[in-house]
């Protein structure tokens, strides 16, 4: 299965904070599915996790991002993941069509899983839940609110 989506890991922020609405909670599936039109935000410790299935973040993130945020582009269709780190020590990296694209910034040390896990897809979805500090199951636990329009 080809994950199409940009996940936001946002640190010592709360979804109210970026307009996550309060109701209407959803899975992570539903989430991250091609019928959403826009990201939904997921609370985790006192940080903000956000998925989002247009893959606009990258490029125009929601919201203003703080020291530390990573954004996460999965995109198994076009063979293309990016990795974007804000403020504090940038980085960008791209990998496309199995291989190292761009190269910007120093590593993080979660970036260890490029190592450790062969297939880049499930490596860059390993990668942000580490940054986040969840595991990919308990990703999928979390209730997921939408942003406001």
């Amino acid at each position: 299965m080809s994950y199409n989506f940009a996940l936001a890991f946002i640190p010592n922020t709360a979804p109210s904070m970026i307009g996550a609405s309060s109701s209407a909670v959803a899975s992570f599936d539903e989430a991250s599915s091609s019928t959403k039109e826009g990201p939904s935000a997921a609370a985790h410790g006192p940080h903000t996790l956000l998925v989002d299935p247009t893959m606009l973040m990258l490029d125009v993130p929601p919201f203003t991002p703080v020291p530390g945020t990573v954004i996460v582009t999965l995109s198994g269709a076009s063979d293309t993941y990016v990795i974007s780190v804000h403020y504090d020590n940038p980085r960008l990296r791209v990998f496309s069509e199995h291989e190292l694209q761009e190269d910007d910034g120093e590593p993080l040390p979660a970036e260890a899983v490029f190592n450790e896990i062969e297939d880049p897809e499930d490596a860059h979805l390993e990668f942000f839940c580490r940054i986040a500090g969840i595991t990919p199951s308990d990703l999928w636990k979390l209730g997921w609110a939408p942003l406001a329009q």
